[in-house]
């Protein structure tokens, strides 16, 4: 396995310990929810030093583009969602961690594709074969990607845990809970601005 690369250290340092190592996979890693929400707040956390120096992340989007194209449009939209200045060094660290894959969701081919290049990824950064798969993706995805990726990547010798933003949970979610024991579901809350008229 590669050696963890040393998170750049800054002056602001949260209370708590960092995340466990781990690969994030984030199906919809085109859109809006990934670039207005999910990259500012794992920023935050490496800013924070409470992320994993053990850590990547793989989107998974059916936009064409490559790893070096998706980089630079996260580039460009932390600076805009980002919510406070942009550390160079941090940025830099965070983004030689991550991927894309160019996949439609139910291309069952995509599985074995992404498991290949999960076990890449797990020895460049040292992630221990852990994965965490969020689901940043419309409702009708949640059950067809749950089921494939799960016979797709032989999750029985690892855990997945698959998080699915709350304002997007559906009554078809429940099924997720029951699919058996290498999955759990996480539903998050996203708070909506309130608008002052």
């Amino acid at each position: 396995m590669a050696q963890a690369e040393v998170l750049p250290s800054t002056e602001q340092r949260a209370p708590g310990r960092p995340g466990d190592p781990c690969i994030m996979v984030i199906f919809g890693a085109a859109g809006d929810l990934t670039r207005r929400k999910l990259l500012p707040a794992l920023y935050n956390l490496a800013k924070a030093q409470l992320l994993s120096r053990e850590f990547a992340i793989v989107g998974v989007a059916h936009n064409a583009m490559s790893t070096d194209d998706f980089r630079k449009k996260l580039s460009e939209d932390i600076r805009r969602y980002a919510g406070s200045e942009i550390d160079p060094d941090i940025w830099e660290w965070f983004t030689r961690r991550i991927y894309y894959v160019t996949a439609e969701f139910d291309d069952k081919d995509l599985y074995s594709k992404l498991k290949t290049d999960l076990a890449k990824v797990d020895k460049d950064h040292s992630t221990h074969g852990n994965y965490f798969f969020y689901l940043a993706t419309a409702p009708r995805f949640f059950g067809p990607v749950v089921a494939i990726s799960g016979a797709g990547l032989s999750l029985k010798n690892h855990s997945a845990t698959i998080s699915i933003p709350r304002s997007l949970l559906t009554s078809n979610c429940s099924r997720l809970q029951t699919n058996g024991k290498s999955i759990v579901l996480i539903t998050i809350w996203v708070k909506k601005p309130s608008r002052i008229f």
